[in-house]
């Protein structure tokens, strides 16, 4: 079916969740040099699929309790999903929930190595839910509705006046988002919108957990009799206020909590909301070229010398080793693609616009910062949705304003992702990408 016409008949929708939870032992992902491997289940992972039809037009969205995939993993699921339903690769979003305690399923450097029968087990799953929810279709209207939910921060951050200083500024936009689409006056799925790092949980947890996203739609779950699912936002540079608890009592205690004021502020959402005066589908999914920070064969010389030097002398904490082995690595991997003259110049970030009546949602294969996605929201127009961790993840996306400060985002975490940086004009261009296109959107 196609992913591009334009519909204003009657909304269907269908729902399938499975069962994605690793078994324990495996390595679990999203902090660097954490212990492995598992050693048991707080709580258990899923993938939850909705696709939606109106008018022989299909677009389909999976969730998935991990930290994210990489885009050749991407490429191949959409793949066989879209064979498995029918639906255009441009008109499926896959996106991740982010959580930093599930399985490894990313080759990120000294982060979890990933099981690859496991892989191909999930694999398997995730085409298999999109398949069912497919399958069987009801007759559904849709609501959307807004509310408050201060539960982030932005980290830390370099200042620009007092290069050793840091300092903290607050999200702008702690904003809680939900479409709830019903069967008749019965709630059917709640689609959960929120932009933080789920890292309540911090590094010292070794228990499979989907953080705060988990206990959130567990709670909404509950509260409305019906499945919820879970989009993380523009969240690169936000955390929990609350982080990097110990995997305790009282750390799975204020991870409820957590994920119960998210789901008290979505049912005021939901309550609040009003319904969609239209239900028209569109997708369309590109990649935007992003220009590269290649580093100097100069610069990587001094580093692979200053790292090797600190490594055979030691007395650094095993962090910090660990740290500098993996920076080596690093180094000595770019080196030699710039050597052979190999070393891309550009990424290839994806930008996905998926419209449900007058609400737009921008979806970007990466972790956006908030700023940036704040610029996207206002470019998008009309209410606006931008989802992170979506169709394959290249690293953070930094705002233009944060390379002024600098920070792990900027300087270090593309190492681990194995790869060079975006540059400060990644902002600027996926703006004016969704500018030109969105008219299409309305069209």
């Amino acid at each position: 079916m196609s992913s591009f016409r334009k519909a204003r008949k009657e909304l269907r929708a269908g729902y399938a969740r499975v069962d994605i939870t690793p078994p324990v032992g495996g390595e679990m992902s999203g902090f660097f040099a954490r212990q492995q491997p598992s050693i048991g289940i707080h709580d258990r992972l899923f993938a939850r699929a909705v696709v939606l039809e109106s008018d022989e037009v299909r677009i389909g969205i999976v969730s998935c309790d991990l930290l994210g995939f990489h885009p050749d993993f991407d490429a191949e699921l959409r793949d066989a999903i879209s064979r498995a339903t029918g639906i255009s690769g441009e008109g499926l979003m896959i996106a991740c929930t982010h959580t930093h305690s599930g399985a490894a399923c990313y080759p990120l450097r000294g982060c979890g190595r990933m099981d690859v029968r496991w892989m191909r087990e999930l694999r398997r799953r995730l085409v298999r839910v999109a398949a069912r929810a497919a399958r069987k279709l009801h007759p559904v209207t849709a609501r959307f509705g807004r509310d408050q939910a201060d539960l982030a921060r932005v980290r830390w951050l370099r200042s620009t006046a007092r290069p050793n200083a840091l300092r903290r500024i607050h999200p702008r936009h702690p904003e809680v988002s939900v479409i709830q689409f019903r069967r008749g006056q019965r709630p059917f799925l709640s689609v959960l919108h929120y932009a933080c790092h789920p890292v309540v949980l911090g590094p010292e947890n070794r228990r499979i957990s989907a953080d705060y996203p988990g206990a959130a739609t567990a709670f909404l779950e509950e509260a409305t009799g019906a499945p919820a699912l879970f989009l993380n936002g523009a969240s690169g540079n936000l955390n929990p206020k609350i982080a990097h608890q110990r995997p305790d009592a009282e750390g799975f205690r204020r991870l409820r909590e957590i994920g119960e004021t998210l789901g008290k502020s979505a049912l005021r959402a939901i309550r609040d909301g009003r319904p969609l005066p239209e239900t028209d589908l569109w997708a369309r999914i590109e990649w935007v070229e992003a220009p590269l920070r290649r580093p100097s064969t100069n610069e990587l010389r001094r580093t692979i010398a200053r790292d090797r030097l600190a490594l055979k002398r030691g007395g650094e904490s095993p962090l910090r080793q660990a740290m500098r082995a993996a920076f080596l690595a690093w180094a000595r991997e770019s080196l030699r693609e710039l050597a052979s003259r190999k070393a891309p110049r550009v990424a290839k970030v994806s930008l996905q616009q998926m419209r449900l009546g007058p609400l737009l949602l921008v979806a970007l294969g990466g972790e956006p910062y908030e700023a940036l996605g704040a610029r996207l929201q206002r470019r998008g127009g009309r209410p606006c949705l931008v989802v992170g961790y979506a169709n394959g993840n290249l690293g953070y996306l930094p705002s233009r304003e944060a390379f002024r400060y600098g920070g792990y985002e900027i300087e270090d975490a593309h190492k681990f992702y194995g790869r060079f940086g975006v540059g400060p004009s990644v902002e600027k261009r996926l703006a004016s990408r969704l500018v030109r296109r969105r008219r299409r959107a309305w069209a």
